[in-house]
């Protein structure tokens, strides 16, 4: 009786403790604390515990928990691995303590893990067999990479759109207008971001030249005489130089939103795209209203033509439809981030990762 008091003692201590710490504790000796350079420590949380205790009694959840890890105690017994504790609903294993096996360890938990969950699709529930033992949350894990691949696919359009927003800003040709003058030539008007290229038509060959808007339009022009017009221009510019640098800034953040999940970059990543969408926006309302600026007294005008304004020859050009791509790119990119910035909580959470990732950051703690 004595022997078999002492096993089970043994067996015991050996459930509390590893084998090699607690053959040293009976020999009355003393641990002392150590630290290794690398491990792995894998932890397993059964989903949809708390669902599962609503519709069992006290008596059932322990014999759950029991014919549960004692399947997952079966598995690590096999691998170069030692179980620290089970807390709740939650299973946590390490390798490479407290016998270093050099790099071993990685490989031992990722075997651990894909048996740990091969298990949990085998095991039913004796007093609810529609009940799904699983180690993650299939659906929600689905659903996270879903909504991932969305956002990673529309990062990559918004890196596009950088490129076209620079070529729209370099292409002089947002807005077209053809019109005639009081010389009777044909002028023809392709306005851009930092000037214009005019081209004028009278009996004999045209004649193009490039007016520039910066520092201002050229005076002798009585068209760009206006005073208040080099503002439109000078704000169309800042404006879209503004929306360029800071949908730069907005992707690299959007890069950064996969290795670090909290949902607060997600949504800030949506709040600066929607912000570079009302940048680029102004922008084209600017240059676009910068027109109804310019000098009527230029054109030739019919008798009953009072009220005449560029409106009536005005088209828009390739440039504006690259600009307003932009613009569509980006508030696409802003709900996709919106979207994907789901909280990952509780039973919801695809892993336990997501859950400890997506908790709120407090500032005055480390």
């Amino acid at each position: 009786m004595l022997q078999v008091a002492q096993e089970q003692t043994d067996r015991l201590l050996c459930e509390m403790l590893p084998a090699t710490v607690a053959q040293v504790l009976k020999q009355g000796g003393l641990v002392p604390p150590r630290s290794y350079d690398s491990v792995t420590v894998l932890f397993c949380q059964i989903m949809d515990f708390n669902t599962l205790c609503s519709k069992s009694n006290a008596e059932q959840i322990v014999t759950f928990l029991n014919d549960t890890f004692t399947l997952f105690d079966e598995i690590v017994k096999v691998h170069d691995a030692y179980k620290v504790e089970t807390t709740g609903e939650t299973y946590m294993v390490a390798s490479g303590v407290p016998t270093e096996n050099g790099g071993r360890h990685v490989f031992e938990i990722a075997d651990i893990s894909l048996e740990l969950r091969d298990a949990s699709y085998r095991y039913q529930v004796l007093h609810l067999p529609d009940f799904k033992v699983r180690v993650l949350n299939e659906r929600s894990y689905e659903d996270v990479l879903r909504r991932r691949r969305m956002m990673f696919a529309c990062c990559l359009i918004a890196w596009l759109a950088v490129i076209i927003l620079i070529a729209a800003m370099a292409i002089p040709k947002w807005e077209v207008l053809t019109f005639t003058n009081i010389d009777w030539e044909i002028v023809r008007v392709e306005l851009g971001v930092w000037g214009e290229w005019r081209q004028t038509t009278n009996t004999s060959r045209p004649i193009t030249e490039w007016i520039p808007h910066f520092p201002a339009p050229p005076a002798h022009l009585t068209r760009l005489a206006d005073e208040d017009l080099k503002h439109y221009y000078r704000a169309q510019a800042v404006i879209g130089i503004i929306g360029l640098v800071l949908l730069i800034a907005t992707n690299l953040l959007a890069m950064y939103t996969f290795y670090h999940h909290r949902y607060t970059y997600k949504r800030l990543t949506a709040a600066l795209y929607f912000v570079c969408t009302m940048c680029v926006l102004a922008a084209i309302e600017v240059l676009s209203n910068s027109v109804d600026e310019w000098n009527t007294t230029v054109v030739a005008k019919s008798q009953d033509e009072t009220h005449w304004d560029y409106d009536a020859v005005r088209e828009s050009g390739y440039a504006k439809y690259m600009a307003y791509s932009v613009v569509i790119i980006c508030a696409l990119s802003s709900l996709t981030f919106l979207y994907g910035s789901h909280k990952q909580k509780g039973e919801n959470a695809a892993t336990a990762e997501f859950e400890i990732e997506d908790r709120p950051i407090h500032m005055g703690r480390l």
